[in-house]
């Protein structure tokens, strides 16, 4: 299985936009401000965008290299059109909210915010486009380093290091009311070359399609990539408990090199019916391979019963996390 297949995010139906928004006609949203008090208007004034090193394109931009003129420090800098589109006007208005949330919510930003999510040093809106400014991460992200692999695995020392980074990272998130809602490899980046080993350097993007809870209120919008989303949020009734679940489908994809559950297209319905369908291991040659802690982990993570998924703080005290990496 071609383990770069199924990582685009989609959006099935999005919370309704404000109603400041929701008056305007398509055409209207590209005049309209999408960003509430950016940090500025022209970005040009303050930083080089170099249109010649693109660092990656998504589904709502690309990304470039920019650089302050008067420090002559690197940044990344995310431009996404205003194209007229609500889901791009919503996607955009989404990141920058949760982004400020995360990094302003303790002046200074706190360790654990910087530590594992890319941090954002401005935003800029002009009359075209909104520029999200961040942090250079030089490393690639996880999605890469798995497609250069393939089709060999990971050992259970490194896939170990990995998901519990990335588990560190959704329960900051959680702490803070965010659920991100499409955790996937390709939205995990390494901050350097040099640190595909030192787990504490892979970093949470991407916040477009994340949301704020509060504890035990459910929600029905669904967004993600499907061959991560739980089965609650296929059905459209989840919680926090959907990140856990798509950390398990990671987890399974590193160790085995392949997803559980295979709907053979992005289809919500097939999807569904994978899962249902479908028990964990069954379809790998390489399920035996692995060890039984493991395996317990597993299938712990993708606990079709969201309110008996394993809990991040349970992860983290999990027999197999604990044995690689209480070292580190």
């Amino acid at each position: 299985m071609d383990i770069s297949r199924g990582t685009r995010s989609i959006i099935i139906h999005h919370p309704s936009p404000s109603p400041s928004s929701s008056s305007s006609s398509s055409c209207d949203l590209k005049k309209i401000k999408i960003v509430e008090n950016p940090t500025g208007h022209n970005i040009h004034e303050k930083y080089f965008v170099d249109v010649h090193r693109q660092l990656g394109r998504g589904s709502f931009g690309a990304v470039h290299v920019c650089v302050d003129w008067n420090s002559g420090r690197q940044f990344a800098c995310k431009t996404i059109l205003k194209d007229g589109r609500v889901e791009r006007a919503a996607y955009v208005r989404n990141e920058v909210a949760v982004l400020r949330h995360l990094m302003e919510e303790e002046k200074p930003p706190s360790t654990s915010s910087k530590k594992y999510v890319v941090p954002m040093e401005g935003v800029y809106e002009d009359d075209t486009a909104v520029h999200i400014v961040m942090e250079l991460c030089r490393g690639g992200t996880l999605h890469d380093e798995l497609v250069k692999r393939n089709p060999s695995v990971y050992n259970e020392d490194e896939a170990a290091r990995v998901i519990r980074t990335i588990v560190e990272s959704v329960k900051m998130l959680h702490e803070k009311g965010v659920i991100h809602r499409d955790i996937k490899p390709l939205n995990l980046i390494y901050a350097n070359k040099s640190s595909h080993v030192d787990s504490a350097a892979l970093k949470v993007i991407d916040f477009g399609l994340a949301h704020f809870f509060k504890p035990g209120e459910k929600y029905g919008d669904i967004n993600g990539t499907t061959l991560f989303m739980a089965p609650e949020l296929l059905r459209g009734d989840y919680g926090p408990e959907v990140d856990i679940w798509s950390i398990g489908i990671i987890l399974y994809v590193l160790l085995i090199i392949k997803f559980p559950f295979w709907p053979g297209s992005q289809s919500i319905d097939r999807m569904a019916e994978a899962i249902n369908r479908t028990e964990i291991g069954v379809e790998s040659n390489n399920w035996h391979l692995i060890s039984d802690n493991a395996k317990d982990l597993i299938v712990k993570m993708l606990n079709r019963d969201p309110s008996k998924r394993i809990t991040a703080n349970e992860i983290l005290k999990h027999p197999w996390i604990q044995m690689y990496t209480k070292r580190n």
